[in-house]
C-alpha cells in the first residue's frame, strides 16, 4: 500500500500544478516562462513513470527478528551472544511505473497539449527545437528499455503468445516484417530534430519553414511523450487478471500519440505556406510515417487487449466470435479512415502506411490459414481440429475463427488505399500549380 501512495502523491501534485498553470493566458508576457516550467513538469513527471524502475534501485533493510533469528544468527565468541544482522534485500522502484501514475500523466498531458500547442508558437525558435530534441530524446529512451510485449507482436514463428501472427487469438496481428517500418520513422526523425538546428531565425528565407515546424512542433512533442507513455504500459504487468481495464490504458496511450500525430499532420498539411521536397523529406515526411502507423499500431493494440481479456479469477477468455467481430470492424474502419483522410488532406502518405499495415495482417492471416489446413498446428494443445457442425458452420481452430474473411477485408483495404495513394501522388505530380512538396503529408 505504501508503494502505491508514492505515484498517487506525485499524480496529485502535477495535476495540481497542470491546473494552475494552464490559467495564464499565454498573451501575456509572464506566460511563456510558466509555461516553459510547465512542460518541464510535464517531461519530469512522464520520465519519472517510465525509466525509473529501470534506472534506480534501492537496498530495504528486513528487521524482522524471527527471519533474521532464523537466518542471519552468529555467534559471538567472547560473550556467547546472539547478535542479529538485519537482512539486506533489493527492491526494485517498478512499483512506481503503475497504472493510477501512468494514467495521470496521460490525463494531465491530455489537458496540457492546448497550451504546449500555443506554447510552441509564441516560444523562441530556439526554445522550441529544443524541446522538439528533447522529447524526441525521451521517447527514444523509453523504447529502448526491454519488457514490452512488442516481442509477441512481431514473432513470425511458432511461438504460441496471445499477440502472435502465427497462434495468436487476435485477428489484427500484422507480419513480423510490417515492424521494420520503425526504422524510418526514428531515424527520419532524428534527422529531422536535428537539422531544426541548422535553421537560424534570423535569416529570413527560413521564416516559412520556421512556422510551419512551430506548428507542429506542439502536437510532435506529445506525441512523443505519450509514445514514452505507451512504452510504460504495454508490458506484462499490466496484463494480468487482477484488473483487465489497465490493458486498455496502453491502447489510449497509443491513440493518442496518433491523435497528437493528427493534429500535426492537420497543421501542416491545411498550411498555405509552401516548403522545398528537400525541407518536406527532412521535417514532415517522417511525421507522416508516425502518424499512419501509431493509428495501425493503435488498431493492433485494441485488438491484442480484447483477445487477452479473461473474466475475473477465471481463465475464461473472450470468445472467438467477439474477438474476429472487433477485428473485422477494426480493419474495415481502418481502410475507410485511410481512403478519406488521403483525400481530405492530400495525403498520399497517410494511405501507402495504412495499405502497409493492410497488407502485413493479411499476409498474417494467409499463413495462419495454410498453416492450419497443412496440419502444422495439430499438435498446439491450445487448438481444436476444425470440426464442421450439423448446420455445416465451420468451428475452427483458436485463432483461425473468422481469418479467412479478416484476410479479404485485410487484402482488400490495402488495394483500396494503395490505390488511393498511388492516385493521389499521381493527380499532385501533374499539378504543376503546386508549390507544396510531394507528396504532402
Amino acid at each position: 500500500r505504501t508503494n502505491q501512495t508514492v505515484p498517487i502523491l506525485i499524480s496529485c501534485l502535477t495535476s495540481s500544478l497542470l491546473h494552475r498553470l494552464p490559467t495564464v493566458t499565454v498573451l501575456d508576457n509572464n506566460s511563456k516562462p510558466r509555461g516553459i516550467i510547465l512542460l518541464l513538469i510535464i517531461i519530469i513527471h512522464i520520465n519519472l513513470s517510465i525509466f525509473i524502475q529501470h534506472t534506480f534501485s534501492l537496498k530495504k533493510l528486513n528487521y524482522n527478528a524471527h527471519t533474521t533469528y532464523q537466518k542471519q544468527k552468529i555467534i559471538n565468541s567472547n560473550s556467547n551472544s546472539n547478535i542479529f544482522i538485519p537482512k539486506t534485500t533489493n527492491m526494485s522502484l517498478s512499483t512506481l511505473n503503475s497504472p493510477p501514475l501512468v494514467a495521470t500523466a496521460g490525463f494531465g498531458l491530455v489537458y496540457a497539449l492546448p497550451f504546449i500547442e500555443q506554447m510552441a508558437l509564441t516560444s523562441p525558435w530556439s526554445a522550441v527545437r529544443a524541446a522538439n530534441a528533447l522529447s524526441y530524446a525521451i521517447n527514444v529512451v523509453a523504447v529502448s528499455r526491454p519488457g514490452r510485449l512488442d516481442g509477441e507482436a512481431a514473432d513470425d514463428g511458432d511461438g504460441d503468445g496471445e499477440l502472435s501472427p502465427q497462434s495468436g487469438r487476435t485477428l489484427v496481428a500484422p507480419a513480423g516484417w510490417a515492424f521494420a517500418i520503425w526504422g524510418p520513422i526514428f531515424l527520419g526523425e532524428a534527422i529531422g530534430v536535428v537539422s531544426q538546428f541548422f535553421l537560424n531565425d534570423n535569416e529570413k528565407k527560413n521564416d516559412i519553414i520556421i512556422q510551419l515546424l512551430k506548428k507542429t512542433s506542439g502536437p510532435f512533442i506529445t506525441a512523443q511523450l505519450f509514445q514514452s507513455l505507451w512504452c510504460a504500459t504495454f508490458r506484462r504487468k499490466y496484463y494480468n487478471e487482477k484488473n483487465n481495464n489497465n490493458m486498455f490504458i496502453s491502447v489510449g496511450m497509443l491513440s493518442a500519440t496518433a491523435y497528437s500525430l493528427s493534429r500535426a499532420h492537420s497543421a501542416f498539411a491545411s498550411s498555405s505556406a509552401s516548403c522545398s521536397a528537400l525541407q518536406y523529406g527532412l521535417f514532415f515526411f517522417p511525421m507522416a510515417l508516425h502518424f499512419g502507423w501509431t493509428t495501425a499500431a493503435s488498431i493492433v493494440n485494441l485488438n491484442g487487449a480484447i483477445s487477452m481479456m479473461k473474466k475475473k479469477d477465471k481463465e475464461v477468455q473472450v470468445s472467438e466470435r467477439v474477438i474476429a467481430f472487433a477485428g473485422h470492424v477494426s480493419v474495415i474502419a481502418a481502410s475507410v479512415l485511410g481512403v478519406v483522410l488521403a483525400n481530405q488532406r492530400n495525403a498520399p502518405v497517410y494511405s501507402g502506411v495504412i495499405c502497409w499495415a493492410l497488407s502485413a495482417v493479411a499476409s498474417s492471416m494467409k499463413k495462419r490459414i495454410d498453416s492450419s489446413s497443412s496440419g502444422s498446428n495439430n499438435n498446439n494443445n491450445k487448438n481444436e481440429k476444425k470440426v464442421r457442425n450439423k448446420n455445416k458452420k465451420v468451428v475452427s481452430q483458436v485463432g483461425l475463427y473468422g481469418a479467412s474473411t479478416q484476410y479479404a477485408l485485410s487484402k482488400t483495404g490495402a488495394i483500396a488505399n494503395g490505390a488511393t495513394s498511388a492516385i493521389i501522388t499521381g493527380l499532385l505530380l501533374l499539378n504543376k500549380g503546386s508549390l507544396k512538396s510531394v507528396p504532402t503529408p
